[in-house]
């Protein structure tokens, strides 16, 4: 999994994180993976994806479209 792709699914995790606060932070550091790397990241951000999240991205037919995915 990408980190952009990991990053997304731990912001898109994160409590009391809407989408108004998640597409201001997209605004200013550009995409999911520098947000998550900066120091200024959410701070109830969990540690990791959540394993549920990535086996159910791994099976056929599934996707995460993002807001940064040019479709």
């Amino acid at each position: 999994m990408s980190e952009e792709r990991a990053a997304w699914l731990r912001l898109l995790r994160t409590p009391r994180l809407g989408s108004v606060g998640l597409l201001q932070g997209l605004e200013r550091f550009g995409n999911a993976a520098a947000w998550v790397a900066s120091a200024e990241r959410p701070k109830a951000l969990p540690s990791a994806p959540a394993e549920i999240d990535c086996r159910w991205l791994e099976r056929p037919q599934r996707s995460l479209l993002t807001w940064n995915d040019p479709d």
